[in-house]
């Protein structure tokens, strides 16, 4: 599929801003592409040459088993999983460190198998809806590893119509947990990101996470403004530690 989505973005002019956004939803997959051979690549744009060169960089550092997992957690740490998917990055973090996680995840067929996996685990918390900037319901679109709030015509989707999800306010649901500090939040939620993250500098919460691994999402003609307006206000109280462009990077909270 994964191939299909990239034959689309090298021929579909029209549909490359939606189709990218597809194409970066890397869910809890490995990031592993082979490159095509040069005679039989289309022209594409500069652009998005760049973006595949980034995505060959991200598996040549194996960057799903290094860089998503390496932090300096411990069994007292908090970790905060908001697009759990299928819960594998939750599992391994929990494993690793025996880190307390908080997993949070919207679409009930992945919420069930989620909460299904981790039930008889006290330090794996699943929670059945998604954060935002917001209380809110949406309509999520669910097709595996494609699931989105963004409904792409030319990919094959396992919920055509979609399903109306709860999404809740990520400000009202830490001031009531009452966190003092938060070790680690993975965003990766097909866009959502931007809303989120804006909602955590604007209500000056963004200094709890001590690291921020996000995933942002080419959804439209404003998200590369949008993520460099963001990633201005992340350089205030956070310094990257590394960063992919519209694959993965992280921020680490300064002294």
């Amino acid at each position: 599929m994964k191939d299909k989505i990239r034959d689309l973005l090298e021929s579909n002019i029209l549909l490359r801003p939606f189709l990218w956004a597809s194409f970066i939803y890397f869910g809890e997959h490995n990031l592993r592409y082979k490159r095509k051979v040069a005679k039989e690549e289309k022209p594409i744009s500069q652009l998005e040459r760049s973006r595949l060169n980034l995505i060959d960089a991200w598996n040549e550092v194996k960057g799903e088993e290094t860089l998503r997992l390496n932090y300096n957690l411990n069994a007292d740490s908090i970790v905060i999983d908001v697009g759990g998917f299928e819960g594998n990055w939750a599992a391994e973090i929990h494993a690793r460190y025996n880190a307390s996680v908080l997993v949070f995840e919207p679409y009930m067929p992945f919420y069930n198998k989620i909460e299904s996996r981790f039930s008889h685990n006290p330090k794996i918390e699943v929670y059945p809806f998604g954060l935002g900037s917001k209380d809110t319901n949406m309509t999520f679109y669910g097709g595996g590893d494609r699931s989105s709030v963004f409904k792409m015509t030319d990919i094959p989707l396992d919920d055509d119509q979609g399903t109306e999800v709860k999404i809740m306010d990520i400000a009202g649901i830490i001031q009531s947990r009452e966190f003092k500090s938060i070790n680690l939040i993975k965003l990766n939620i097909e866009g959502g990101e931007f809303e989120l993250l804006e909602r955590l500098i604007e209500k000056k919460l963004i200094y709890l996470f001590e690291n921020l691994q996000i995933q942002f999402h080419d959804i439209d003609a404003e998200s590369g403004d949008r993520m460099r307006s963001i990633q201005q206000e992340l350089a205030k109280t956070h310094a990257l530690t590394y960063q992919y462009e519209f694959i993965w990077e992280n921020w680490k909270r300064t002294p």
